[in-house]
């Protein structure tokens, strides 16, 4: 037996190894059920009104969707004629991924890699290598961005936004495409439940926005909701409580969350809105230290991870008027520890793995720009300090989610610099000391953190997100930064480079005799972290 497996088969537990054997029976009985040629008929799914149902918006009522386009169109032209402009590159199959523009003709090659042109293989989705960096076909981070759909709510943005019919149309012959060319469990887009979670999401808003255009008609709705209803049962049947038991598995519970909340007309939504919740409640204190900072010791992936407890968080509240108890107290440290890490410039530390992922897409003006989350803060907590730091002004994008009354409860709020300039951060194990709280402060940032949390400091591989880069340091002068953290290369290209920036000599703390921190043992992998 390979020495690695062996290691971690010593150090599960028995909840695990049931766990872990019990996805196995499942891949099996999917396999052995498509070899037969068994498919559930989605439609045995939905409830006999499904054809008259709404999609409800996640965040606020129906009707405040036009106050938000009003308020827009007189206070921001210049976002509007941005999200008019994206949404007609859209229309004509255009999809920026990555810094790139992959362009379509007439129809979307969903299944396709969008750089390299290469189909990905059509078969049961067990059988799709993912793991392996480049297998052949082209970076897998590349189809499974196109496929998480985050473009659609711009299209219904653009609904709201101009009346336009055409967006909504665009969007919903765009979701048609997508059902009939990825039948449920074979190709690409159905092996990750983490990717097959964001993707229903963005369907759930962008479903949502479109309300009341003529190209919603009832059968076009009963078609997205039995899709919905296979993306909600894979999503349960792949839960990644051993496999990833952090972003993804928040990401996928948020999923369940809200697919049953906002779908009634499925016939499994309480359960699964009952099923994401308990996963959420349960897990939440296992995904942020006690001063709000990730265990993932990343900061990209803790702004991932917020976004989905932000996403489910707002669809609690909007649904049930339930903004109150220990998860909230947690989300608001989680939003703290983000103004606390930021550099004068507005921008954060790139500390650990990051891939450009997002909960929701909403507007940043960089990509390592995060205050949006610090305007949603000020809005949510009534916090003058958030709202200082997020810029001042809550951002455009964020209006959909908080309504013109959260909007206005942001704009009435009064300024405030936060109490300290530095900030001990011992349970995520940053330290942050700066002259000041403006644009032109000195900053420094010590990382005494942990590798991140699971990483063994024995022999046995663990995958993290983490970093070797103890004890390392972030310096702005001026406002300007100085010394920084390189943050991360990518998953699946060249192994030396990834190794490198993931690597202690990557990063600006000190190395003795030559080795790194920790044992590089693959892709994302460590073993040997540091105590």
């Amino acid at each position: 037996m390979n020495r690695d497996l062996l290691g971690k088969l010593r150090r599960m537990r028995g909840a695990e190894l049931k766990a872990r054997s019990q996805a196995l029976l499942t891949q099996l009985c999917e396999q052995v059920g498509y070899q037969l040629g068994i498919q559930r008929n989605p439609e045995n799914d939905l409830t006999p009104d499904a054809a008259d149902s709404t999609f409800r918006d996640p965040w606020i009522a129906q009707h405040e969707q036009q106050a938000v386009a009003e308020r827009l169109r007189a206070h921001h032209p210049a976002y509007v004629d941005e999200i008019v402009q994206a949404a007609d590159a859209i229309c004509r199959h255009e999809f920026a991924l990555f810094g790139t523009v992959a362009r379509y003709g007439d129809a979307v090659a969903w299944q396709t890699d969008p750089v390299s042109g290469r189909p990905w293989p059509a078969e049961f989705h067990t059988r799709v290598c993912i793991f392996d960096g480049n297998s052949g076909n082209g970076d897998v981070k590349y189809v499974w961005e196109l496929n998480r759909h985050q473009f659609l709510p711009v299209l219904g943005k653009a609904y709201r936004l101009t009346g336009d019919v055409k967006y909504a149309s665009a969007g919903l012959r765009l979701i048609d495409s997508w059902i009939g060319a990825n039948p449920c469990n074979i190709g690409i887009n159905w092996t990750s439940a983490l990717e097959v979670a964001v993707r229903s999401l963005s369907w759930c808003w962008a479903c949502a926005l479109f309300e009341g255009a003529p190209a919603l008609t009832a059968e076009r709705r009963r078609r997205i909701l039995g899709s919905l209803s296979q993306h909600a049962r894979y999503i349960e049947r792949h839960l990644s409580f051993y496999f990833s038991p952090y972003n993804h598995l928040i990401g996928e519970a948020t999923a369940l969350f809200v697919i049953g909340s906002l779908l009634p007309s499925l016939r499994r939504a309480a359960h699964w809105r009952k099923r994401g919740w308990a996963i959420l409640e349960a897990e939440m204190p296992k995904q942020y230290h006690e001063d709000g900072g990730t265990v993932e010791q990343a900061t990209g992936y803790h702004h991932f991870t917020l976004g989905f407890h932000l996403h489910a968080m707002l669809v609690k509240r909007h649904l049930e008027g339930d903004a109150a108890g220990r998860l909230w107290t947690d989300l608001e440290k989680a939003i703290a520890f983000s103004m606390h890490m930021m550099r004068p410039d507005g921008s954060m530390p790139m500390i650990g793995d990051a891939d450009e992922g997002k909960a929701f897409a909403l507007a940043q003006s960089d990509l390592w720009d995060f205050r949006v989350f610090l305007g949603l803060g000020a809005a949510l907590f009534r916090r003058g300090d958030f709202k200082k730091m997020g810029g001042g002004h809550l951002l455009p994008d964020a209006a959909w989610l908080v309504g013109a009354d959260g909007w206005a409860a942001h704009d009435a709020l009064q300024e405030r610099v936060p109490e300290k300039t530095s900030t001990a951060l011992p349970a995520s194990g940053y330290y942050i000391m700066r002259t000041g709280w403006d644009a032109q402060a000195h900053y420094l940032g010590f990382d005494c953190g942990e590798l991140a949390a699971g990483v063994s400091a024995q022999e046995t591989p663990s995958a993290a997100h983490g970093h070797a880069d103890t004890l390392s340091i972030e310096v702005s002068a001026f406002g300007e930064p100085l010394l920084v953290d390189p943050g991360f290369w990518t998953y699946n290209g060249s192994m030396d480079w990834h190794r490198y920036f993931r690597e202690t000599e990557a990063h600006n703390t000190v190395v003795i005799d030559g080795r790194s921190q920790a044992e590089f043992r693959g892709r994302l992998k460590w073993s040997h972290a540091p105590r």
